[in-house]
């Protein structure tokens, strides 16, 4: 398919009116490409869209500031807003230099958008077919498979590809007929890296074997994308697409069959952000969790993710969710109370239907967490009891009990968590009253 900028129109319909775009831009043949077709469309009035450019500079080589001045002149000659954000893409605990690259580069480049924002890469057919080549090699199911997606969400924003669909001959053709300019990045014909040697050296060989063998390759990865929406829809059917979002409880996978439990847990664990684990470790999970005995807790863990059993459901949390060694912290309930070790932040809201009466608060209160022993009134004049007796009636999972925030009204032991625990200075019927909320988001 011949490049043309109606067909790149068409590429970008997914976007709505007036959604900020931002291109990222290395400089290179194919996002240079894609500023100079994006100029020219929004010189003829087929892009209303504001529209910004982000370069991110790896500090990698030599020439990086170069590269870094190059697209933003680029930019200035077409009047569009350019932005250089710097980070460091060195390799660190394990990492190969190239995903150490990509990693910094779209972290950097999703703190910087917001939500409804859309950003554009240029990767195109032959980057998707390299993409299958390599996760073939490495062993990937169909997920993976499915390589590059031609939109996908991006941190609070969406990417979006609109070469994907194109050859790189087809839009160097293009670049020909345009006069283009672009840097060079020498690193792209280091053959020490897998995709270069993909790209110089298979490639070429199966294209002069089988001359549509990107297009083919490129087929495939959208067959198997598809499958990969089907195995979701299946996971949604074995259990209720919301509580993909919840623990997983173990009476959902019991009846399933052994393909059906590992596809399940899979779009459980990719419901939540995380990455599924090696096959390996993927049976191992589901043997402990269906097969452990009835008073045993097993955790099985891979990179940062850790997965745990209680109480008939499975929990997921990071390696990073460790609680401090102490908490004691005097808050006055103004503005938001930040806690350390990822445990989130107190903020305090009013209600008028629930939470505590205001004037109790004017001393504001304690925060801690938990050390052993601690006790609770529920009912004014009543007898205290045992929080521990409180969190395990409550179901909580003994390690998110120690990561738990206790606010204390002096010395009485008011709210754990969200949860409101005396009713002595609870709000009446019509009063407004004071909730504290502990999140976890930002």
């Amino acid at each position: 398919m011949a490049f043309s900028l109606s067909g790149l129109r068409a590429q970008l319909a997914p976007i709505p009116p007036q959604a900020p775009l931002w291109l990222a831009c290395s400089g290179g043949h194919d996002s240079t490409l894609l500023l100079h077709a994006l100029s020219l469309l929004r010189e003829a009035g087929e892009l209303p869209n504001p529209l910004q450019v982000v370069h991110v500079h790896h500090g990698l080589h030599p020439d990086a500031s170069l590269w870094a001045d190059y697209v933003a002149h680029a930019c200035r000659v077409r009047q569009i807003p350019y932005n250089l954000l710097m980070v460091d893409a060195r390799a660190k605990g394990g990492e190969g230099p190239e995903a150490a690259a990509r990693e910094a580069r779209y972290g950097a480049i999703a703190g910087r958008l917001a939500p409804g924002d859309w950003l554009l890469t240029a990767q195109h057919a032959d980057d998707q077919a390299e993409t299958l080549l390599l996760r073939l090699l490495r062993g990937a199911g169909v997920r993976g498979l499915g390589a590059m997606r031609t939109q996908r969400p991006f941190g609070a924003a969406t990417l979006l590809r609109p070469l994907l669909p194109y050859s790189r001959a087809t839009l160097e053709a293009w670049s020909a007929d345009q006069g283009l300019e672009w840097v060079e990045d020498p690193s792209n014909a280091d053959p020490r890296y897998d995709r270069n040697r993909l790209r110089h050296q298979l490639l070429p060989t199966l294209q002069a074997r089988w001359p549509a063998a990107v297009q083919s390759l490129c087929h495939s990865a959208a067959h198997c994308a598809e499958a990969d929406r089907l195995h979701a829809e299946l996971a949604a059917l074995d259990v209720a697409p919301a509580t993909l979002l919840d623990p997983l409880e173990l009476r959902c996978l019991a009846p399933l069959s052994d393909h059906r439990r590992r596809n399940l847990m899979r779009h459980w664990l990719l419901a939540q952000g995380a990455e599924p684990p090696p096959e390996a470790r993927l049976a191992t999970l589901l043997t402990q969790a269906l097969e452990a005995g009835a008073g045993r807790r097993p955790l099985v863990q891979w990179g940062m993710w850790r997965v745990r059993r209680f109480a008939g459901r499975l929990y997921l949390h990071t390696q990073g969710d460790e609680r401090p060694m102490s908490l004691s912290l005097t808050w006055d309930l103004q503005g938001r109370l930040e806690l350390p070790s990822g445990l989130g932040h107190l903020v305090a809201e009013p209600s008028e239907t629930e939470g505590v009466v205001p004037d109790v608060l004017d001393g504001g209160v304690r925060v801690t967490l938990r050390q052993g022993g601690e006790r609770y009134r529920p009912y004014a004049g009543g007898h205290s009891r045992p929080l521990k007796a409180w969190l395990q009636e409550q179901g909580v999972p003994p390690w998110e009990r120690e990561r738990l925030p206790l606010i204390y009204l002096g010395d009485e032991l008011l709210q754990v968590g969200d949860r409101l625990l005396a009713v002595t200075q609870r709000s009446g019927p019509r009063g407004v009253g004071v909730v504290i909320r502990h999140r976890h988001s930002a």
